[in-house]
């Protein structure tokens, strides 16, 4: 019994509505969590098949394969993660801007008639990431996630924490789903009767719907989302061409794409074509004092979080990035800085 309503199994049994006519209103979210129509339909047993049939496919063809040593991850796994990745980054990112003072806030102007606080709005997310991913490991998912759950974070320093590893706990399980396992049968209190597949692409609609729901919250308080400001530009550098000797190609760096650090770079497809480099391999790049060992990929599902990623974005020049951080930061690399490409490290 939650708010005097009986909580159903299914989606976000218990969950509270937040934003009126938003994404993920209480209306929407019951009938999500009621209606058998809808549970069923997250992936039923015909059409899950065609839709693994589906993700194979594309993702076999999105994602390269890996260099030898790398944590190999399914091309299935990785076509959703990439989108799980993004939602968890917007996501962290909006809790953070929130002031800590401010994490006692929720909207009074309006239809809010028992709404969450900002605070108990991420905690609910922590709590469902945490249960989605326990239900696909066949684990005793936390109880009461509705209202919180048992959890006892309460400060933002403590949400923040309980937010970041819930993240990171879906995502480790996430990773290890393959064509094998997708149709596996999962779920119970939370995600309803489901499989693996349902559940991992269930996780990332829910934390998307809270994610939409909390930029209202900040926008009321004159914070405009971390997502949504523009993005400062690093004026760039004359670029000069490309110099071949000491067994690799000589460039540099033409701009540093802030806030996410990643390089962008005078190296053209010709240029590692040269060198023997092709999609999937790995190489090295030198700057400044410092060696990186990168995959050559399409994007940064390429890799693994944390990961060194170089790949070429539409007709443009070869831009170097690390999954989920900073290259910039890594490396020290700035705008104008000498790049040496090659197939070997370089001896100096």
């Amino acid at each position: 019994m939650i708010n005097g309503t009986v909580a159903r199994p299914g989606p976000f049994a218990g969950t509270r509505n937040v934003v009126p006519g938003g994404a993920g209103n209480s209306e929407s979210e019951q009938r999500a969590s009621a209606s058998p129509s809808r549970r069923a339909s997250v992936v039923t047993p015909g059409s899950a098949r065609r839709l693994v049939a589906v993700f194979a496919l594309a993702a076999c063809l999105i994602f390269p394969a890996r260099a030898v040593g790398q944590e190999r991850i399914d091309p299935m796994a990785a076509a959703v993660a990439q989108s799980f990745t993004m939602i968890e980054q917007s996501f962290v990112d909006l809790a953070e801007a929130m002031p800590a003072e401010q994490y006692t806030f929720k909207p009074t102007n309006g239809e809010f008639t028992d709404v969450r606080t900002f605070g108990e709005q991420v905690k609910h997310v922590a709590c469902t990431n945490f249960a989605f991913f326990s239900e696909i490991e066949k684990k005793e998912p936390p109880e009461g996630c509705g209202t919180g759950g048992p959890h006892p974070a309460t400060t933002k320093a403590e949400l923040m924490t309980y937010l970041r590893e819930s993240f990171a706990y879906a995502g480790r399980v996430l990773r290890t789903m393959t064509p094998a396992n997708a149709l596996e049968p999962a779920g119970g209190v939370y995600g309803g009767m489901n499989t693996r597949l349902g559940l991992t692409t269930l996780s990332v609609w829910h934390a998307s719907d809270h994610y939409g729901q909390l930029v209202v919250y900040l926008r009321m308080n004159r914070i405009v989302p971390p997502a949504s400001r523009p993005v400062p530009v690093e004026p760039a550098p004359a670029t000069t061409a490309t110099a071949f000797r000491d067994g690799g190609a000589y460039g540099s760096v033409t701009r540093v794409e802030l806030p996410f650090g990643n390089l962008d770079t005078s190296f053209v497809e010709s240029d590692l074509r040269s060198l023997g480099i092709a999609s999937g391999d790995a190489f090295y790049v030198r700057c400044r004092d410092k060696t990186f060992e990168i995959v050559l990929g399409r994007n940064f599902g390429d890799v693994a979080r944390g990961e060194w990623v170089a790949f070429f974005p539409g007709p443009g020049p070869l831009k170097i990035a690390r999954n989920f951080a900073s290259a910039a930061q890594a490396s020290g690399c700035q705008s104008g800085d000498s790049l040496f490409a090659s197939v070997r490290p370089r001896v100096n």
